[in-house]
C-alpha cells in the first residue's frame, strides 16, 4: 500500500504544472452511472467505491453496468451498515476478489452473510490511495483535478454535518451550528473555478442519497471547505477491459 500511495502522489504531482480547465464535469462525458441510495445503511464508502468502478467500466467499454454494493457490505471484513468502511478498502477488495452484478447480490439495506457461490465478473486493476493532508490548498486542488481528468471520479472522505441533509442547490456551506455526524464518503466528479466562491471555486460531488436529494443526487462543495473534503486523502482506480478475469462483455467481445 505504501508503494501505491507514493506512486500516486508522484504521478499526480508530476502533472500539477500542466494547464487545467477552469471547469470540468464528468456528467458531460457520459461516463457516470445513475445515482443510487444507500438508505439507512452506513454504506457510503461502499457506494462511492462501486460508483468509481461503474464509471471506469463505462468509460473503457461504453457499457452501463449495475454492480453489487451488498457484496462489499456483506463480504469485506470491517464493512457493514453499522461500521461502514472506506472506499479504499472496498476498491482493494474488488481488485483482489472482484464484484458481481446487482442482480446477483441485490442490495438489502442491512448486513448479511456473504454468498458462497459468488462468481465475480469485474475487477479493479489498480488502486491509488493518495494522501494530500499537509499540502497547501493549491496543491491539493491541482492533485485532485489531475486525478479526475486522468482516471474519472475519485472517492473522498469528508466530515458530515447534519445541515447537509437539507441541501437543495448552490454551493454547500456549513452553517456553523449543525452537529457533526461523523465521516462520509462521496465522489468528486468535477469542479468549477469561481473567484466569487470561497477559496476560488468548488467541487462537483456525487452523493449516495438517491436522485431526489440535492441536485439530482449531486452537490457542490467549496474548495478548502470546513468539511475537509479535499484535506485528507482520496482514492482513484483503473479498470482494464483486457483482463481475462473481467466479463467478456466488458472487453467488447
Amino acid at each position: 500500500m505504501t508503494i501505491l500511495i507514493a506512486a500516486a502522489v508522484t504521478l499526480f504531482a508530476s502533472n500539477a504544472q500542466k494547464p487545467l480547465p477552469s471547469s470540468y464535469d464528468l456528467r458531460d462525458h457520459e461516463t457516470l452511472t445513475p445515482v443510487k441510495h444507500q438508505l439507512d445503511c452506513g454504506s457510503c464508502g461502499e457506494f462511492a467505491a462501486i460508483a468509481v468502478l461503474e464509471a471506469l467500466i463505462k468509460k473503457e467499454t461504453g457499457r452501463e453496468i449495475d454492480l453489487s454494493e451488498q457484496q462489499i457490505v456483506s463480504c469485506v471484513p470491517g464493512c457493514g451498515c453499522v461500521t461502514g468502511c472506506s472506499s479504499e478498502a472496498a476498491l482493494q477488495y474488488m481488485r483482489r476478489e472482484g464484484v458481481v452484478l446487482e442482480e446477483d447480490f441485490p442490495y438489502k439495506n442491512a448486513d448479511g452473510d456473504c454468498l458462497e457461490d459468488l462468481a465475480p465478473k469485474y475487477y479493479v486493476a489498480e488502486v491509488f490511495s493518495t494522501i494530500i493532508h499537509g499540502k497547501d490548498l493549491d496543491d491539493r486542488i491541482a492533485t485532485i483535478k489531475n486525478a479526475v481528468m486522468k482516471y474519472g471520479p475519485v472517492a473522498t472522505n469528508m466530515a458530515f454535518y447534519a445541515d447537509l441533509d437539507s441541501y437543495k442547490s448552490g454551493v454547500y456551506s456549513y452553517d456553523g451550528k449543525a452537529e457533526e455526524q461523523g465521516g462520509h464518503w462521496v465522489c468528486i466528479v468535477g469542479w468549477k473555478d469561481d473567484p466569487e466562491i470561497a477559496n476560488g471555486g468548488y467541487w462537483i460531488c456525487r452523493n449516495s442519497w438517491g436522485e431526489k436529494w440535492g441536485d439530482k443526487g449531486y452537490f457542490l462543495s467549496a474548495y478548502g471547505d470546513v468539511t475537509g473534503i479535499d484535506d485528507f486523502y482520496f482514492v482513484a482506480a483503473t479498470f482494464d477491459p483486457r483482463n481475462p478475469r473481467n466479463a467478456p462483455r466488458a472487453a467488447g467481445d
